[in-house]
């Protein structure tokens, strides 16, 4: 008889507990993390230098480009000399020689520049990768403290996009969403110096 009593009161137990939690309200919140992440300003830090590196890789290419022109037409040329009545067999012979020893040139030339693109792609690439995967956590860190502080039992990425191509969340309460917090809190270390610029770009 003890032992019946003890289970029903066992089983009491977890019936109340059961009822409390289904009975509990679900705070539901949203968040932008695309709009997030572009209002953090360490991304913008970030991409305004690889804008830079980019400005940088691009000189480089014309550079390039440039250096090989200079062979096309030097090529050009040759082959023309190769070609004329006016020269000796002796000189156009050695007209087409060189017209063939620059036209390899050409070639690694334009070797040399895929190499260097594909590296520079990689490289950049891989960069940003990386990068983007340290940004992302540290959005997903504040986004947890604002959402614990919210006593959120549910948190949707209001930017994330189904299979379908439409929005994961189609429709929600302007009210539910934490992003203007977090985008605060992501940026409350910013530099003074970076928001003086920033007013000053958006003044001008």
């Amino acid at each position: 008889m003890i032992r019946i009593k003890s289970l029903l009161a066992f089983f009491g137990i977890l019936a109340i507990s059961s009822t409390a939690v289904f009975s509990a309200e679900p705070v539901i919140v949203t968040v932008n993390v695309a709009r997030i992440t572009e209002a953090y300003y360490k991304v913008q830090d970030f991409y305004a230098e690889l804008q830079g590196s980019e400005e940088q890789v691009k000189g480089k290419v014309e550079e390039m480009q440039k250096q090989g022109e200079a062979l096309v037409l030097d090529y050009q040329e040759l082959a023309e000399q190769a070609q004329s009545d006016i020269l000796t067999e002796e000189a156009r012979k050695e007209a087409q020689d060189a017209a063939m020893e620059i036209g390899q040139q050409i070639q690694e030339k334009e070797g040399q520049m895929r190499q260097f693109l594909q590296q520079v792609q990689q490289t950049i690439q891989t960069r940003e990768q990386n990068q983007m995967s340290i940004f992302i956590k540290e959005i997903k860190d504040i986004i947890d403290v604002v959402t614990e502080e919210k006593g959120a039992t549910l948190v949707l990425d209001v930017s994330g996009a189904s299979r379908s191509g439409l929005p994961i969340v189609i429709s929600s309460d302007p009210s539910y969403d934490v992003s203007d917090l977090v985008i605060e809190r992501l940026n409350a270390d910013k530099p003074v110096e970076e928001e003086v610029e920033a007013a000053v770009s958006e003044a001008e």
